[in-house]
């Protein structure tokens, strides 16, 4: 079977569930390369789910979801990626301008690079506000892209093995709220926060707590953190902060 919902070159300005869009083998929602969704709104008791792909696979320009119900698949939502494999991949990118989560957004898969969000190389997320539930066995949040701010609030959760897994650039990252580590890392160990790539400004407010795992915040790999404010929590069974 194919996409529950498949837009692969027009434009859809306003896409609103509360019932469920299903797919047992392919995306919930497919948004092609060159094709616009302007407002995805996934309403409470909605639910976008696959069996065995992605919630959401976004290869084009979708302006602003919201999500106050549930969308899971092996990511829940993917901002590009790769389809297929060997000769067959095709690399897609992805540019998301708000993403707005008061309900759970859930990976489902245990293995491979899979993320509640994973925003791809090259795609980018402009907001990111999280105030439900962000998880997978791997890992909250993938990014290997560009997102300019992202802010858990003090309802917010990220849960994975990592929480959050930066290989690209965030600009601003604020919790108020939980990034929590449980599970098996994909990485070399669990961390609430492990970064490789360039976090411009993180700040973890009085109310925000980065825990659960080996690390809190782990720095490597060439990472960079220009500036780390701590008010709140940071801490991890081995060690709070590790650069």
């Amino acid at each position: 079977g194919g996409s529950g919902i498949g837009n692969y070159d027009g434009t859809i300005s306003t896409l609103t569930n509360s019932g469920t869009i299903r797919s047992q083998s392919s995306n919930a929602i497919y948004n092609n390369t060159g094709a616009e969704i302007t407002t995805l709104n996934n309403a409470v008791g909605g639910v976008i789910g696959s069996t065995w792909s992605d919630g959401i696979f976004n290869a084009g320009l979708i302006g602003a979801v919201s999500n106050s119900g549930d969308i899971h698949g092996t990511t829940g939502i993917s901002n590009g990626g790769t389809i297929g494999a060997g000769t067959t991949a095709t690399t897609y990118t992805g540019t998301i301008g708000t993403l707005t989560n008061s309900g759970t957004i859930r990976g489902t898969r245990s293995s491979g690079n899979v993320a509640g969000i994973n925003n791809a190389i090259n795609s980018s997320i402009g907001t990111l506000n999280n105030s439900g539930t962000i998880s997978s066995d791997i890992a909250a949040i993938v990014n290997t892209g560009t997102i300019t701010t992202i802010n858990n609030s003090s309802s917010g959760t990220l849960d994975g093995a990592v929480g959050i897994v930066n290989i690209g650039t965030i600009t601003t990252l604020t919790n108020d709220g939980r990034i929590s580590a449980s599970g098996t890392p994909p990485v070399m160990f669990s961390a609430g926060i492990f970064n490789g790539g360039l976090i411009t400004t993180l700040t973890n407010n009085q109310s925000g707590v980065i825990s659960d795992g080996q690390v809190g915040i782990a720095n490597l790999m060439g990472g960079s953190i220009t500036t780390l404010i701590n008010k709140g929590i940071v801490r991890g069974s081995d060690i709070g902060i590790y650069n």
